[in-house]
């Protein structure tokens, strides 16, 4: 009996070891590489040569919350993408999901909404009749977007449509959309409101540009995105949990309205 004693006693002992072990297992085992991409004001290096950003600030916070070390890496949209789906790189913040993404990566929790609007120059507005992205196959009109950015199902399927397509310019990611909108590139470009506010300002193209009065394409929420190659359920949890924790006791909150923009001033504005 004494022997049978021992013996559960030092199962017991183990078993509280395991769990204490499991307790205290960090979520991330080596540093964790972020790829980023210049897209103010979500990630971005200031005029300070300070690396900030709405994005930034809040996989900031989730770190010191998670313990995690995260090493940045600045690298063109795309081939971000392409080095998630290979396991070069671990995680990228921002992202959309969509069916093809979820083939190569994990997400998080949404942490933000995201919604995309049609900018012209300014007085334009009047030229068209648009109730949908469609309808631009009315007019000879040249749509300029970002190559390999997310603007909704309906333009996905739009773009499916050469008569459509033929119209659309796509961009660089190095390039700035709303500067090319102005000198006369193409005739609308789709972006983020914030994004869009953001560029406007700090290129002073105040007064020059003005948002379409077109119900904006909601894109869906947007999550931190983790490559399937090389990082586990346990770290996302983890990045999970953290969210979750910021999210209640009000820190994403006050990162996004210390980054929330004044619309764009238009008098043809009448959506939000």
């Amino acid at each position: 009996m004494q022997r049978i004693s021992l013996l559960l006693c030092l199962l017991l002992c183990l078993a509280k070891l395991a769990n204490s072990s499991m307790a205290i297992e960090p979520p991330c085992a080596r540093p964790l590489t972020l790829g980023w991409t210049h897209w103010p004001p979500y990630q971005y290096i200031d005029t300070e040569k300070i690396f900030t950003g709405l994005d930034i600030e809040i996989m900031m916070a989730m770190a010191k919350d998670t313990g995690c070390q995260i090493e940045y890496l600045e690298l063109p949209w795309k081939r971000i993408l392409k080095m998630i789906a290979s396991g070069k790189i671990d995680l990228i913040l921002g992202a959309s999901i969509t069916d093809e993404r979820k083939e190569y990566a994990n997400f998080s929790n949404p942490y933000r909404k995201e919604e995309v609007s049609l900018f012209v120059r300014k007085g334009e507005s009047k030229k068209y009749h648009l109730d949908s992205l469609k309808d631009i196959l009315i007019y000879d009109f040249i749509l300029g977007v970002y190559s390999g950015v997310h603007y909704g199902e309906q333009f996905n399927r739009l773009t499916k449509r050469f008569n459509f397509k033929s119209q659309v310019q796509f961009l660089g990611n190095n390039t700035n959309n709303m500067k090319l909108l102005v000198r006369g590139r193409f005739d609308g470009t789709l972006e983020e409101t914030y994004t869009a506010g953001h560029q406007i300002k700090e290129n002073n193209l105040t007064g020059k540009i003005e948002r379409y009065p077109l119900s904006p394409i909601n894109t869906g929420d947007i999550s931190i995105m983790f490559s399937k190659k090389n990082i586990s359920i346990n770290t996302i949890n983890a990045h999970n949990k953290s969210l979750s924790a910021l999210k209640e006791n009000g820190t994403i909150e006050r990162i996004l309205e210390k980054y929330t923009l004044a619309p764009t001033n238009s008098s043809n504005n009448n959506t939000k």
